[in-house]
């Protein structure tokens, strides 16, 4: 004869979770923010074009060629060592139609910037790293300047992140010249130098950085372009391989004392069959 009686539940301890210590969790998000900017070297290069005529005349606007705005970008391509392609964007230039243009090229990025300026930029010159080894780039602009500023990066560590400025002519009814700029490196703000009058541009850059400059120059610095690439993922790399070392060196995994008394007490209470 079956039996049709039920079958008794057998007692099932099981055990709290176990409250994560605070350094664990510190852990974790600090973990957790390395991988996301790790993830984002995968992202293409994010620029940010700005272009506002200010307080000034629309004329002065017009008077600006139209492929200074944003929009006027070009990819570009070149060959590396090892034969592969390397991605460079052109941009700009941002100012007036005055002087001759000129084109300095893309590099492995920038040492060095020399300006000369007074009521306007009055000239430019450029020191790349071509190869690992300093390039002296030609001198932009003409002879006038009171004010000579130089701008020393701290290559390779340190790169060119973003460039701003303003555009404006230096006498009633001339061609508008790049009166200021300002730059900015992953690590510092160089400038402004010259007067900031007249109508503001900015590029600023995320996940690239700026490896050539490109414009038109003649008795001032009258526009000013510029060529972005890539930032080198080995290098970033090395950086957050870097943090993640410091990070598991400073943070202790294992639980305080304090907490080894709340694990006892809660095993001790699961035994005694509070927790199902």
């Amino acid at each position: 004869m079956v039996s049709d009686a039920i079958p008794k539940k057998k007692k099932v301890v099981t055990h709290p979770p176990l409250p994560l210590s605070p350094s664990l969790y510190q852990f974790i998000f600090r973990f957790c923010s390395i991988f996301c900017s790790i993830s984002i070297l995968s992202q293409p290069i994010f620029i940010g074009l700005l272009y506002s005529s200010g307080t000034h005349d629309r004329s002065l606007a017009s008077s600006i060629n139209p492929s200074h705005f944003p929009g006027s970008t070009n990819m570009e391509g070149e060959s590396n060592q090892s034969g592969e392609k390397k991605k460079r964007i052109a941009v700009g230039p941002w100012g007036g139609n005055g002087g001759s243009a000129w084109d300095d090229g893309s590099y492995n990025g920038v040492r060095e910037i020399t300006l000369v300026h007074a009521r306007c930029i009055d000239s430019m010159r450029v020191v790349y790293d071509k190869n690992g080894k300093p390039f002296v780039g030609e001198k932009h602009g003409g002879v006038g300047g009171s004010k000579t500023s130089e701008i020393k990066l701290q290559f390779p560590d340190e790169f060119l992140t973003s460039v701003s400025g303003f555009v404006a002519p230096v006498v009633h009814g001339g061609s508008p010249v790049i009166r200021a700029l300002t730059f900015k490196s992953n690590k510092r703000t160089f400038g402004p130098y010259g007067v900031e009058e007249g109508a503001p541009f900015s590029l600023p850059i995320e996940g690239g950085q700026i490896v050539g400059f490109k414009g038109r120059s003649g008795w001032y610095l009258d526009s000013l372009g510029c060529h972005l690439s890539r930032v080198q993922t080995t290098r970033v790399l090395q950086k957050v391989q870097q943090r993640l070392k410091r990070l598991t060196s400073s943070v202790s995994l294992a639980p305080k004392e304090s907490e080894d008394a709340g694990f006892k007490a809660t095993k001790a209470t699961a035994q005694g069959g509070s927790y199902y």
